[in-house]
């Protein structure tokens, strides 16, 4: 089984060209979006939030994620922190994923995966596709999004590779700011040259 990496800066349009490889009947693990559901469901990541980061939990008990983002992207100690709590269950969710994309038997699978380069994840992929686009694209992208501002977008890049940095470690690269019908072509052109 192929496992392809999906990475890329905050909003070079990963989520978009990861839902796309749906299309192909390529199954794909959201590192995001299973951070969030630890955050939410799972009572040992919980305890120990609480526990490091006490002033974010709220009235109802919840853990409130925006100023917990507003913490620890202030902080790269308290970032480290929850990257410590978090990543090894996220790992765990991985590993469960790919296992089961084994046993039954899928040809390719998608890791999408933001800081793949900056935890130094590389050996866990056959090959790894950045997804980029222009500086102009990724802000306007970024400032879309809720509760986002300029001087939080400026903290999560510091913590981010550069955008030309993880190119020159790809396999591959998808642009994504040529519009959707380019991108398009750019998985193919990927799948085609895998034999996939």
């Amino acid at each position: 089984m192929i496992i392809v990496g999906l990475t890329g800066s905050i909003a070079m349009g990963k989520s978009f060209i990861a839902n796309q490889f749906k299309y192909y009947q390529i199954d794909s693990f959201n590192c995001d979006l299973m951070i969030d559901k630890i955050i939410r469901s799972n009572e040992n990541a919980y305890d120990k939030i609480k526990n490091k980061f006490p002033e974010t939990i709220d009235k109802e008990n919840k853990i409130d994620k925006t100023q917990l983002s507003e913490i620890v992207f202030a902080d790269h100690k308290r970032l480290s922190d929850l990257e410590t709590i978090l990543y090894p269950l996220l790992n765990k969710e991985m590993d469960v994923f790919v296992k089961k994309s084994i046993y039954y038997r899928r040809k390719m699978v998608l890791i999408d995966i933001p800081l793949l380069f900056e935890k130094s994840y590389q050996h866990k992929f056959d090959y790894i596709i950045v997804v980029s686009a222009s500086k102009y694209m990724q802000k306007r992208r970024a400032l879309k999004r809720y509760l986002m501002t300029e001087k939080k977008l400026e903290k999560i890049l510091r913590y981010q590779l550069s955008d030309y940095k993880k190119r020159k470690k790809a396999d591959f690269v998808i642009h994504t700011g040529a519009g959707k019908s380019f991108s398009m072509r750019e998985i193919k052109k990927f799948l085609c040259v895998k034999s996939f």
